[in-house]
């Protein structure tokens, strides 16, 4: 039996500066970057290894690859912070639909990433798993069908009969992905195998995992909508909202 539990966070109070024993203390630690806010992040890609690149490279979009360009950096900037190695150095997996993992240094420090149109979500923790997503909160026609399919009846009974389904069905959508990353299992196979919508919830899923709870923290900034998902209750989470001068700090 899986518990979910499920908590809002109505106020996000942002930390000033960063402070890498904020982690060592059992603290979460989340960056939240809108990356339309950064003129010369580009000027940054020698973060990129050959491998990075060619995925930087791979992307049509602008936008995607300035997301990609700077959820790595974040990632790497904490790992050199917290292990005292180089950037250059820093080797992370990246295979599809299986949770990617610090090869190099050796660390017991996990790690999410997530991105939707202009925002960068990177969460980090030495004491959980973790899982993030962020998703920008639009009307579609297509909620009802998508919800249909990947969502339980009670979830859908909730997203309809809401005055702004919309908000809704992104709130349970961010649950819903941003647990299935903690577990590290393919989004689409696993999504409607749990519920969301409850304080409580306990689920039977066809899968074995090596905890039994897990937590949901929602939020929401401006028109987007985040959850992070903790396989244990942490000392607390703290955001920082990344800015191209504390970026600039950080790099060689």
């Amino acid at each position: 039996m899986l518990k979910i539990y499920n908590h809002q966070i109505n106020n996000i109070n942002y930390v000033d500066s960063l402070d890498i024993n904020i982690l060592k203390s059992g603290m979460t630690l989340v960056f939240v970057s809108n990356q339309s806010e950064f003129d010369n992040i580009e000027e940054s890609i020698h973060v990129l290894n050959d491998n990075e690149l060619k995925r930087f490279n791979g992307f049509f979009r602008q936008s995607d690859k300035r997301n990609f360009l700077l959820s790595r950096i974040i990632l790497k900037s904490i790992i050199s912070r917290l292990c005292q190695v180089e950037l250059s150095d820093i080797l992370i997996s990246q295979e599809e639909n299986v949770k990617p993992k610090i090869l190099y240094p050796s660390t017991n420090l996990n790690f999410s990433l997530s991105h939707a149109k202009d925002y960068v979500l990177v969460g980090f923790s030495l004491q959980s798993q973790i899982g993030v997503d962020i998703e920008f909160v639009r009307p579609s026609n297509k909620i009802e069908l998508i919800a249909a399919n990947y969502f339980s009846a009670q979830e859908q009974e909730n997203i309809k009969g809401d005055l702004h389904p919309e908000k809704v069905f992104f709130d349970y959508w961010t649950r819903k992905e941003s647990a299935v990353k903690l577990i590290g299992l393919g989004l689409l196979e696993q999504i409607r195998s749990f519920e969301v919508c409850n304080e409580v919830n306990n689920n039977e899923i066809p899968i074995e995992i090596d905890f039994q709870h897990i937590f949901l923290n929602s939020f929401t900034i401006n028109d987007y909508q985040g959850c992070i998902a903790l396989s244990e209750q942490t000392e607390g989470i703290k955001f920082i909202q990344l800015t191209e001068e504390i970026l600039k700090s950080w790099l060689p």
